[in-house]
């Protein structure tokens, strides 16, 4: 019988399969936060406030307060909060305490 197929062979696809698992497991690493709804014009305000776009902060996992990677947090609850301030664990627990 011939496991063959356009040229393909069994080992190949099995090979090809572990490769996209791999990646998969990649993406699922690289988790980008979305950010909680504010207004256009809240967005704006804040921005003009601070200088800086809590959107891309957010998006990007920096923490929109020391620029900083926002990537690890203790509990749901904390990233929640990051979707919504965009502060890391870090600066939530010094801003928020523990």
């Amino acid at each position: 019988m011939n496991w063959c197929n356009n040229g393909l062979h069994l080992e190949d696809l099995s090979v090809v399969v572990a490769r996209l698992g791999d990646f998969a497991a990649s993406l699922r690493s690289m988790k980008m936060a979305k950010p909680t709804f504010k207004s256009e014009e809240m967005e704006k305000t804040l921005i003009k406030m601070t200088g800086i776009d809590r959107r891309k902060c957010i998006t990007a996992d920096i923490c929109t307060w020391c620029g900083k990677p926002a990537k690890n947090f203790k509990d749901a609850i904390s990233e929640k909060e990051y979707r919504i301030s965009g502060f890391c664990q870090k600066c939530q627990d010094e801003t928020f305490g523990e």
